[in-house]
């Protein structure tokens, strides 16, 4: 695209997992483009870009520009803080549930936690409601917030859904095969504008079913 001047570099972006990834494309497109259209294109993981969103865009939905990004154990620490009454293996459970939730886009209030206990007697709802208060009033976020915001201020905010159709025109997706819902969901709100999607994978090697990748949305791209 860039080669045949079908595509301004500023409109690309190219996703992918992983920060190694992320860096081996840019050197790739830097070999076949040179370095400078190169660093015009924005190569990204899904993080990643989540993260620029929400840093230019997030006070729409409430989130300050200069919001922290909090590591596991600062999860951990800021959970218990919260919650002091829970014990490690509740914390962890607890934690890993939260996380499952937002890949799954499941908020505190929905249906589908109603009554789901943890360890100790303490509701899951209850605890990721408290957890979700103790981030904010921290101004921070974790990592699943940075699709799981993501999404909700591309469905609540159409000024920014508007100005990324106007950037992005062409989309390529790297390791498809490990999209988990909350990723499905981003991709789609990105491209609904009309802009050209193009994947890579092989269902065979999907390996993040752990934090809710399912090979399923590679199968029915087509449809899709």
């Amino acid at each position: 695209l860039l080669q045949s001047g079908l595509a301004s570099p500023q409109a690309i972006l190219a996703i992918t997992f992983t920060n190694k990834a992320a860096a081996e494309m840019a050197e790739r497109l830097a070999g076949l483009v040179g370095a400078i259209s190169a660093a015009e294109v924005a190569v990204k993981t899904f993080h990643a870009f989540g993260a620029q969103l929400l840093r230019s865009c997030g006070a729409e939905i409430g989130l300050p520009p200069d919001f922290v990004i909090l590591e596991e154990a600062d999860r951990a620490t800021l959970l218990k803080h919260t919650f002091p009454k829970l014990g490690e293996t509740a914390v962890d459970t607890a934690l890993a549930r939260i996380s499952a939730c937002k890949n799954q886009l499941l908020s505190p209030g929905d249906p589908a936690l109603a009554g789901e206990a943890l360890e100790g007697g303490s509701y899951l709802a209850t605890v990721y409601g408290g957890y979700e208060d103790a981030l904010r009033a921290a101004q921070a976020v974790d990592f699943d917030d940075l699709i799981y915001l993501s999404v909700r201020l591309l469905e609540t905010q159409p000024a920014a859904l508007a100005a990324v159709h106007a950037t992005y025109r062409w989309i390529s997706v790297d390791e498809y095969q490990d999209v988990n819902l909350a990723q499905y969901r981003l991709l789609r709100l990105l491209t609904a504008g009309g802009a050209n999607l193009c994947v890579i994978g092989d269902p065979d090697q999907a390996i993040y079913g752990f934090r809710g990748a399912d090979r399923r949305y590679f199968l029915a791209f087509g449809d899709d």
